[in-house]
């Protein structure tokens, strides 16, 4: 597993997250100034995060509940201010939502996961899960451009070559 996260936001700064308890994120300009350093605590102590958001003004951070050295299970979900790193509110996942946490958005405040189905296997680049593949290997779900200006997740259908951009 990487030890940050990257995220471009909307406000052309990037989101620099490490992988530290509580999380700390650096805000860098366009130009590659730091222009502030936010410290984003978890709703439980201990709590490691493992990806964030960055949505009209705000951080949704994924905090693992537990993590092992090949993969975290169960998570809360604390949201911030992207400005001063205030807590605004903690989630926590009832266990059902299953998948990987692909978009958020600020209003009205919703949480995007994407999942592809019964046996799907990950895949993985760098210690990073990048895509899910069907049990069968005909159908990949990727969320290359998650996290960037006009995401999308790209669905692929390996045997008829089907594609389809999901834009959110």
């Amino acid at each position: 597993m990487a030890s940050f996260a990257v995220r471009l936001g909307e406000d052309g700064n990037v989101y620099l997250m490490r992988r530290t308890s509580p999380a700390t994120v650096y805000v860098i300009s366009s130009s590659g100034d730091l222009l502030r350093t936010l410290s984003i605590e978890p709703a439980d102590n201990g709590q490691m995060p493992y990806d964030m958001r960055v949505a009209e003004g705000r951080i949704a951070v994924e905090f693992s509940l537990s993590c092992s050295a090949d993969h975290c299970e169960g998570a809360n979900f604390t949201v911030a201010d992207a400005t001063t790193g205030q807590k605004l509110f903690d989630y926590a996942d009832d266990k059902s939502l299953g998948g990987v946490f692909a978009c958020y958005s600020a209003k009205p405040e919703r949480f995007t996961f994407l999942r592809v189905g019964d046996g799907a296997k990950p895949i993985f680049k760098y210690g990073e899960q990048i895509r899910f593949q069907s049990a069968d290997g005909t159908k990949v779900a990727r969320w290359t451009s998650a996290g960037k200006p006009d995401p999308y997740i790209n669905l692929t259908n390996t045997e008829t070559g089907g594609n389809l951009h999901v834009h959110f």
